[in-house]
This record gives C-alpha cells, sequence and structure tokens, in this order.
C-alpha cells in the first residue's frame, strides 16, 4: 500500500483526539463531582462506594494528574502524527509507536487486567487505533526502508 503511513497517521490522530477528550472529559468530572467523578470515569468497573477513601483533596489531584497527562498525551499523538507520520518519517514512526504503545500497556496492565476498566467501545477504541497506527506506520516505514536500498 503506496500510503499506509497517512492511514496510520490518520489513526494515531484519531487516538490522540479520543485522548484529548478523555482527559477532558474526565477534568469536567473531577471538577464538577470532585473525586469520586474521577473514578466513575477511570474505573467504571468498579462501583463508588467500594473505592477506597482518600482525602477529598489528594483524591482530587490523583485523578486530575492523569486527565492531564491523558490530555497531553493525545495532543502529542496528533502533532507527532500530522508533523511527522504523514510524512512517514523514522523519528515519528518511533515516536508514536513507542509513547502511545508504553500508554496502552500501561493501560491494559494497570486497568483493564485487574477488571478496574471493562473492555468496551470506550476503552477497545484507543486499543484499536493504536493497533491500526502502528500497522499502517509500519507498513509505510519498512517500504520507506525497501525504497532507500
Amino acid at each position: 500500500m503506496k500510503s499506509a503511513y497517512k492511514i496510520g497517521a490518520v489513526s494515531y490522530i484519531l487516538w490522540g483526539l479520543i485522548h484529548m477528550a478523555g482527559g477532558a472529559i474526565m477534568f469536567q468530572r473531577i471538577l464538577a463531582d470532585g473525586a469520586m467523578g474521577g473514578a466513575a470515569v477511570m474505573a467504571p468497573g468498579v462501583p463508588i462506594a467500594e473505592q477506597p477513601a482518600i482525602p477529598a483533596g489528594l483524591a482530587d489531584g490523583v485523578f486530575l494528574y492523569p486527565a492531564w497527562n491523558i490530555l497531553w498525551l493525545g495532543l502529542f499523538a496528533i502533532v507527532v502524527a500530522v508533523l511527522l507520520n504523514w510524512k512517514n518519517n523514522r523519528v515519528g514512526y518511533w515516536a508514536n509507536f513507542a509513547v502511545l504503545g508504553a500508554v496502552e500497556v500501561g493501560l491494559i496492565a494497570a486497568m483493564m487486567w485487574p477488571g478496574h476498566m471493562k473492555a468496551g467501545p470506550d476503552t477497545l477504541s484507543g486499543l484499536v487505533l493504536w493497533a491500526l497506527g502502528v500497522l499502517f506506520t509500519t507498513m509505510g516505514y519498512l517500504k520507506r526502508g525497501q525504497a532507500n536500498t
């Protein structure tokens, strides 16, 4: 596929948009409902009544910090995809592959595997878009290598 890397770049852009929206939603819920609003977004598999008690101010901060990170990781993915993946750039390939891969592996290991977050369209969409991004940017990256030989 001649422009597979562009499909990969679009997948990464969509991943970024979903994560920016998710971070913004978490921010809104935490600011409106406090930490328990954040818990409802981050760990929907665990009822709020079963969440451990944490002092309110600390709990708000504990949930605001990942919301902040998710939002900026989404922007990172978009910037790398637009500026580098769209041009089939080697640095962009490895940047989104490694950083977004670490995010998705962390989600699986810390949230999904232990059952804190259930697999559903909202959680699987990011994994699927990351996998599509990896697949298509890898196809473009390998074709790029063949073109230079």
